[in-house]
């Protein structure tokens, strides 16, 4: 099999950059373990058609689909990427249908590995996931159990207290520095914070619950376990990350967690498009992508 990506239907032709981005790691038609690939792509350089073309390409030159990790920022652009490889591949093979299991957000994947190992972080596999509204709730009962701080100022409100956590947990960052850089008017409120966040967490143990956070922040906690750990590093070959401006620095976690070393690590990203700095998220994690064996590919318009 040629290294050369067949043009598959719903595809434009490819030009150099993006024949190159899809190809890299593939040799004689096998895919092998590569260095990181670090994709940048501006707006109209088609590098959403790029990561379905390479998550296909990979997978009709011998990556099992059930090895792969893809994540996208939004269920509709996992079931059209998962669409794009799927012609890719039927391209290629000749009508072949493949299944993504954990192709999908960073919190569905998350979700399914977690209900897999639930016991190793204390949940049963029939956890229930909190919407906002019912985490806000429950932050409300151990918030009212704590009183007032100092006596005399009144704690902040359940949705500020969840705004604070959320924050904390997404960036990566203790509650001290986490109140220091966000949400400084809060600091006297420090140590009934930290108490009420304790509590909080101990009441969604005890009624089998997580939290949308939880997802992510228990996936570090498994894969920080020698042995399960391990284990998902050896089960995904290939890791991309689409939108990859957007992550915050919990989830650039889970990746370099997943893949230490950068290798069969895909990301995509223009650092002029970051959006979702409500979330934590940071440009820092593109421009802090592992340099070392960094392989860059720049889109251009087809």
């Amino acid at each position: 099999m040629s290294s050369r990506p067949t043009n598959v239907e719903g595809f434009p032709k490819l030009n150099k950059e993006q024949r190159e981005a899809v190809n890299y790691g593939i040799k004689d038609g096998k895919a092998k373990q590569h260095r990181p690939l670090l994709i940048v792509a501006g707006a109209g350089t088609g590098k959403t058609k790029v990561l379905s073309a390479r998550t296909g390409r990979l997978i009709a030159c011998g990556a099992k689909p059930d090895r792969i990790f893809v994540a996208t920022f939004t269920r509709r652009a996992s079931e059209e990427l998962v669409e794009r490889a799927q012609s890719t591949v039927k391209a290629e093979l000749g009508g072949a249908s493949i299944h993504l299991p954990y192709a999908g957000t960073f919190h569905f994947i998350a979700n399914k590995l977690l209900r897999e190992f639930a016991s190793q972080i204390g949940l049963r596999k029939n956890f229930t996931i909190l919407d906002r509204d019912d985490a806000k709730d429950l932050m409300d009962i151990v918030r009212a159990d704590s009183g007032t701080a100092d006596g005399k100022k009144p704690l902040p409100p359940a949705e500020v207290c969840c705004d604070v956590l959320s924050y904390s947990r997404n960036a990566d960052l203790s509650l001290k520095a986490t109140l220091n850089r966000r949400f400084y008017s809060l600091m006297r409120h420090r140590r009934s914070l930290a108490m009420i966040f304790m509590k909080y967490a101990r009441a969604k143990l005890s009624r089998n619950c997580v939290d949308y956070d939880d997802l992510l922040v228990h996936l570090v906690t498994l894969l920080g376990k020698p042995t399960f750990g391990n284990a998902l590093r050896t089960r995904f070959e290939y890791v991309l990350i689409d939108e990859f401006q957007d992550t915050n620095r919990l989830q650039f976690k889970i990746i370099k967690m997943l893949k230490p070393g950068g290798r069969g690590v895909t990301v995509v990203g223009d650092d002029a498009q970051a959006i979702y700095s409500f979330r934590a998220a940071t440009v820092k994690n593109i421009r802090e992508f592992p340099k070392s064996e960094l392989h860059p590919v720049l889109l251009t318009p087809a």
